[in-house]
């Protein structure tokens, strides 16, 4: 019914609440024969009138508050119109200074610690899109905080519990099964978080059982060809770009999070906890694949053969598969 673009006169309800009621009147006086009286150009005549014609007269009447009535509507709406636009633009202009500062103190912390225990050093040039991810994080990535209440922390919080769980005697392959298939998870998170973020990490994989025991074979196109056979090397380069992709989205929750604290404090406490945890887990994956080369040799097979049944019996490639994420062991000894 109302529309502030519009004006006034050009509102159809607003002549229908105006005329409507005088329109109404003629109509109801003709109908009981007010214009039937004698026509008298007196003082008797005007009272004779009046007193028969009043209640036509206060129908027609309504027309002044109604009509009144609706012009005070339509500036409200408005007003309200131009309050909103006024707020948008001011916000419009709050992220527009918000992004110069993102964009001019991204130099400044090139080199500052960060993330569990400091071990991680933010490197501005890993921020390689700074307008496409700024809009990332302070559009569809906070439109998802203020609908939902937090951000991604149950995954993490998933994986950290997971990984936290030591190995445990005769139940080795049903654990190592699980932290493949949480890295595969973590690892898909990590490939939509790069790209709505601009990063340059290609995670291009693709991942299946393993024929022999049930095995994930891990392979990632960027880095090496489709084989169709278990390779171990193939998994320690997955979890090698899956832990420094971590790292590089790590930072941009962390600049986020020294950023954004003005203006969304909450939002920015959030993001700072999500830093600890996508560390935490980063360190967990580098220090397992860490272990690829010197795992055969600290851990014998009688160990293994306790966690991991019949594991002399495993190929060699699993062994050695099997032999890095036990020697990794959980993510509060990385």
């Amino acid at each position: 019914m109302l529309k502030p673009d519009k004006g006034l006169f050009r509102h159809g309800w607003f002549w229908v609440f105006v005329l409507g009621p005088l329109f109404i009147a003629i109509v109801l006086a003709g109908f009981f024969g007010l214009f039937n009286l004698d026509f008298s150009r007196s003082l008797d005549g005007v009272d004779t009138f009046y007193e028969r014609g009043k209640f036509f007269l206060a129908i027609a009447a309504l027309s002044i508050p109604l009509g009144a009535t609706f012009a005070r509507m339509h500036a409200s709406e408005q007003t309200a119109e131009l309050i909103n636009a006024a707020n948008e633009r001011r916000k419009k202009d709050e992220v527009n200074d918000l992004l110069k500062n993102y964009i001019a103190y991204l130099e400044e912390y090139h080199g500052k610690t960060f993330g569990k225990k400091s071990r991680f050093i933010f490197k501005s040039e890993d921020i390689n899109h700074p307008v496409k991810c700024f809009h990332y994080f302070i559009g569809k990535k906070r439109d998802d905080y203020l609908k939902n209440g937090f951000l991604d922390n149950n995954l993490f919080d998933e994986a950290q519990k997971l990984f936290s769980q030591p190995f445990t005697s005769g139940n080795g392959l049903k654990a190592l099964a699980k932290r493949q298939e949480m890295f595969l998870k973590i690892a898909g998170w990590l490939s939509e978080e790069s790209y709505m973020s601009g990063l340059l990490c290609d995670l291009g994989f693709k991942s299946y059982p393993s024929k022999e025991i049930g095995f994930y074979n891990i392979i990632f196109y960027s880095e090496l060809p489709v084989n169709s056979h278990l390779d171990a090397r193939d998994q320690v380069k997955a979890l090698e770009i899956v832990s420094e992709g971590l790292a590089k989205i790590a930072s941009c929750y962390y600049y986020g999070s020294q950023v954004f604290v003005l203006y969304d404090d909450e939002y920015a406490e959030n993001l700072a906890v999500m830093v600890d945890k996508i560390t935490l887990v980063s360190n967990f994956l580098f220090s397992v694949a860490s272990r690829s080369t010197r795992s055969m040799h600290t851990r014998n097979k009688e160990e293994l053969e306790e966690f991991f049944s019949n594991f002399s019996s495993y190929p060699f490639e699993n062994q050695n598969i099997a032999s890095m994420w036990f020697s990794g062991g959980t993510i509060g000894s990385a």
